[in-house]
């Protein structure tokens, strides 16, 4: 029985995940514990029994309340960092499309379900915007990256629509050579143009954090618009964008 349970779990699971991971570990321990009552010799069954599962407890007990205390301080980290980006969400909910879906910790939610909730019931684990400043670096960061996707801060810009947009907003460009950086202390609603080369163009952004967040760009053409919704944003977002391996131009209102 035991063999064949390992066996099975061996041939389901053999790319899946550690061979010491604790739901392999203890289905074994009890089969291994049923074949060692089944065949204890009946006449010292009373004393086998309690003695081997005190032994089983003692060397079971430390180990689970290591992972107890490990899941919970997890779970205060991970609370942290999503009340953050929450927060972030609430404060710009005017600027945040409905059909937006949060990405939390790898749990997708839409932001409609989850903000009609915090109408519906008129409470929110959300940070406010004093707690949100408050936050540990790492949680602004999250809820930087956060925001700035549901915002759709950067978007792709075909090569038509960035010569349409030059010409209509008055645009005036400068050269990015590699090694160096354009940076805007506060982004408006007008737009910035980043012409360049894919991956070799970066483009960072911060709000509530004190450092840059790199983002990941949403295709791979090298044009990017960059713009916010909200103009009288309080911080505003700031942006920053890196040349590496060749320029970038980068093109914004004169």
């Amino acid at each position: 029985m035991l063999l064949t349970y390992l066996a099975l779990t061996a041939l389901a699971r053999t790319t899946e995940g550690s061979p010491f991971a604790l739901r392999y570990m203890f289905p074994t321990v009890f089969l291994l514990l049923v074949i060692l009552v089944a065949v204890a010799p009946r006449d010292n069954l009373k004393i086998a029994y309690p003695v081997g599962l005190t032994v089983l407890i003692a060397i079971v007990l430390p180990h689970n309340l290591r992972q107890l205390v490990d899941g919970s301080n997890h779970l205060k980290e991970s609370a942290v960092i999503t009340r953050a980006e929450l927060g972030a969400i609430e404060l710009s909910r005017e600027f945040v499309p409905l059909d937006v879906t949060m990405d939390l910790h790898e749990y997708p939610i839409p932001a409609s379900n989850y903000l009609t909730a915090v109408d519906r019931f008129e409470s929110s684990p959300a940070y406010d915007r004093t707690e949100l400043m408050a936050a540990p670096e790492l949680a602004r960061q999250n809820a930087d990256r956060l925001l700035a996707l549901a915002e759709s801060l950067v978007t792709p810009a075909g090569a038509g629509s960035a010569g349409k947009l030059i010409a209509r907003g008055n645009f005036v460009c400068r050269r990015v050579s590699p090694g160096d950086t354009f940076t805007r202390d506060k982004l408006g609603i007008s737009e910035i143009l980043v012409l360049g080369s894919w991956p070799e163009t970066g483009i960072a952004v911060k709000r509530y954090a004190s450092d840059f967040q790199l983002l990941a760009l949403p295709d791979q053409s090298g044009r990017y618009v960059i713009g916010t919704p909200d103009a009288a944003a309080d911080p505003p977002w700031q942006i920053k964008v890196e040349a590496s391996g060749s320029p970038v131009r980068v093109c914004e209102t004169g």
